[in-house]
């Protein structure tokens, strides 16, 4: 597959996704810096924005622990606030299980992902709702395949947020999440969740309508170098290069008028002369005669 076909299927793609119902989840959990617990990473909060309404459903340990009454015992019950939290959250997906995508940053594995999730559940004892295949998109390798590889800085979220002007307050990096939860302070974790979530929903939006700022060279990284790839892209944009050579030969026009007005007025200004004639032969005087009967 061209990179001009990757460009156009995973564009298509996003923007059909948006057209329907579709959800934004992203998550914070336990750090993955600490390598000598072999556990699986406790969720601290969940944040889902619905793109219909613009509205956020969000799960966190903290808010868990304040309707359990357990607020100012989080740490001994962290076990029994994370499961609740994550019982809410499977009934959420339970009521929206049908006719909606979810879209998401990199959560595809057991180390970070729906799998990690519902494999945390599974510990504490509950029974998950699947969220299909079909109905997952990953923001990450989508805008990957849209743009190319090089489309942005790294962090990738960071940069897109930086560059496109996006609101970041409460925007913590991996690092600063990790540091979060070691501190206990799950507020800013979730305050960090509701800020990322937000910004994946404007990013994709942005990217369907084409007006996602980027590094991306849309000739080089898009429709790439090939002959094939220049013909799908004359092919996508007929339009425009049909204005294009319009506006060319517009321009061509006044310049080609303009060079024969110039050459006709210097044709005219030029005096024809006629050809040069001999000059007239000198003509001696007539000989004088001489009278011979004079001296005879």
């Amino acid at each position: 597959m061209t990179d001009f076909r990757r460009h156009k299927k995973a564009l298509t793609r996003l923007q059909k996704a948006l057209e329907g119902p579709s959800l934004f989840i992203h998550y914070s959990c336990e750090s993955f810096y600490d390598y000598s617990k072999p556990n699986s990473r406790r969720v601290t909060s969940i944040a889902v924005r619905m793109s219909d309404s613009s509205q956020t459903k969000s799960f966190s340990l903290h808010l868990t622990a304040e309707r359990l009454s357990s607020l100012d015992q989080i740490s001994e019950k962290l076990d029994l606030c994370e499961r609740t939290m994550l019982e809410e959250f499977y009934e959420f997906v339970k009521a929206h299980q049908k006719a909606y995508k979810w879209l998401h940053w990199n959560m595809r594995d057991s180390n970070y992902g729906f799998e990690a999730i519902a494999h945390r559940y599974q510990v504490l004892g509950g029974s998950p709702h699947e969220i299909y295949e079909d109905q997952k998109l990953d923001l990450s390798p989508t805008l990957i395949e849209i743009y190319g590889k090089n489309y942005s800085g790294h962090p990738r979220i960071e940069w897109l947020v930086n560059e496109n002007q996006i609101h970041k307050t409460a925007f913590l990096t991996g690092e600063e999440e990790a540091n979060a939860f070691v501190a206990g302070n799950f507020v800013a974790m979730h305050q960090s969740t509701l800020v990322k979530v937000q910004a994946f929903s404007e990013i994709a939006r942005l990217a369907a309508d084409q007006k996602l700022k980027t590094k991306s060279n849309i000739w080089i990284d898009v429709y790439g170098s090939s002959i094939s790839s220049l013909g799908q892209a004359v092919a996508a944009h007929w339009v425009l290069v049909l204005l294009s050579f319009a506006i060319g030969a517009v321009s061509v026009v006044p310049a080609l008028k303009h060079w024969f007005q110039e050459a006709t007025s210097a044709r005219s200004s030029t005096k024809i002369l006629p050809p040069a004639s001999a000059p007239p032969e000198a003509t001696s005087p007539p000989s004088k005669l001489i009278d011979t009967k004079k001296y005879r």
